[in-house]
């Protein structure tokens, strides 16, 4: 029996006219409706508290038309005598004006990390300590709104609680003045950022600059995964947020989309879920170990599921290879072209659309102490579809890191941390499975 299950999904779309911190938040604030709006208006009482320097500022939402998109455009007044803010001002009125807003950890965590990412990402430019660097275009009140106003609105539309997509960026082009000079599209600061996280992008389509330090520092803390096309999924909510400008036929906004991708749930004797993945495989007999382990290195770090490989014997007797490849069929073109670049095969076999059963992931930290010391361990927890969970696993790079520290064999980091999740989340399978019923 096949049955429907949901998972929350969120994708920010920046590939048409790129992101600023003001377009997403107006595509939130469309999404959102007033109940978002109202929230991020209390903006403009706040900041001004928290923010030396800061006198007034005036926060409203106009609907607007940008090539025919009907979108929401933030229109912000900002009243303050600066030239330029230190990174610590920034970081000090961050962390005071989010708690009058009683957001989720989650939230909160997101705002500070996306301004670290701004500030550090100056700082870095400009040979300059993190504290102390002169933010000019980021350094006003206007970076304090995008920042807190997005993970207000992120957190009352619940996309916290979701898995989030991105696509690659239009960063624009041409050249710009900033209050350094004439740069090139993109800014310095764009650069490191999108270097930094390896995040994909493109030029154009307009001689502009389309994504703003802001918009990549937020995209940055927020995607988990860029993707060239939409994921599988059905529409909830949509919104689109204007940008500035009107560009001739190209719609100046960036959208976000909010609902649910189509997980099947499969019941055999058990109920599981079920995805689906292809299957890419070659043979070969004339490439050296160095070049397999850099191969299943880039295809992981690009996106493989899992990649392994089978000693056999090919054409005329040779010894060689079988690589096996599984992805996300949106991955796969990408995977592919890997396989042929770095292997030099002449062919690579498809599986489509090829079912997996699967239990759901998530991962939570525990703490464990090892000689009087608190170390914290990621615990992969895999559970089934009525919320059983029938797998615990420490995470390698954490049992590895606190090994290293301590001295302590990796076997006895993993059963420490073993027990102390057993403890923490429960271990004994229910009754029905240790019967053989499910």
């Amino acid at each position: 029996m096949i049955n429907s299950f949901s998972q929350k999904i969120t994708l920010i779309d920046s590939s048409i006219a790129g992101i600023s911190g003001d377009m997403l938040l107006g595509a939130l604030v469309d999404a959102g409706g007033n109940k978002v709006k109202f929230k991020i208006s209390r903006l403009a009482e706040v900041i001004p508290e928290f923010l030396p320097d800061c006198k007034e500022i005036n926060i409203d939402f106009e609907e607007v038309n940008r090539s025919g998109i009907r979108a929401t455009r933030i229109g912000i007044n900002i009243h303050e005598h600066i030239h330029h803010r230190e990174g610590a001002i920034l970081m000090e009125a961050i962390n005071r004006i989010l708690p009058e807003f009683d957001l989720s950890k989650k939230a909160s965590e997101f705002a500070v990390n996306a301004l670290k990412t701004l500030i550090q990402a100056e700082a870095t430019v400009h040979n300059e300590p993190f504290d102390h660097v002169h933010l000019h275009e980021a350094g006003s009140a206007d970076t304090i709104i995008d920042v807190a106003g997005i993970a207000i609105a992120l957190d009352s539309l619940g996309v916290f609680n979701s898995k989030i997509y991105g696509t690659p960026p239009s960063i624009g082009g041409g050249i710009i003045e900033i209050d350094h000079g004439t740069y090139p599209v993109p800014p310095p600061a764009t650069t490191r950022i999108l270097k930094d996280y390896n995040i994909p992008f493109k030029g154009g389509p307009v001689e502009k600059e389309l994504v703003t330090p802001t918009g990549i520092s937020i995209l940055a803390n927020l995607v988990t995964e860029f993707v060239g096309v939409y994921p599988a999924m059905t529409i909830k909510v949509e919104g689109y947020g204007a940008g500035k400008y009107e560009f001739h036929g190209i719609p100046n906004v960036t959208r976000i989309i909010i609902g649910d991708a189509a997980i099947r749930q499969f019941s055999v004797a058990r109920k599981f879920y079920e995805d689906e993945i292809i299957k890419l495989e070659t043979n070969v007999d004339d490439v050296t170990g160095e070049v397999l382990g850099y191969t299943m290195d880039k295809l992981l770090e690009h996106g493989a599921l899992d990649v392994s490989y089978l000693s056999t014997v090919t054409k005329k007797n040779r010894p060689g290879y079988l690589i096996t490849v599984i992805a996300r069929p949106q991955d796969s073109l990408k995977l592919a072209s890997i396989l042929f670049e770095e292997t030099g095969t002449l062919g690579i076999r498809t599986v489509l659309e090829h079912p997996r059963l699967i239990l759901s992931r998530s991962i939570e930290k525990i703490s464990i102490t090892i000689d009087g010391k608190e170390f914290h361990v990621g615990i992969k927890i895999g559970k089934d579809s009525e919320d059983n969970i029938l797998t615990l696993k420490p995470e390698f790079e954490d049992t590895k890191d606190i090994a290293k520290e301590t001295g302590e064999s990796m076997k006895t980091i993993s059963e420490i941390a073993l027990k102390k999740a057993r403890e923490t989340f429960g271990t004994e399978l229910p009754k029905a499975y240790q019967n053989g019923k499910k």
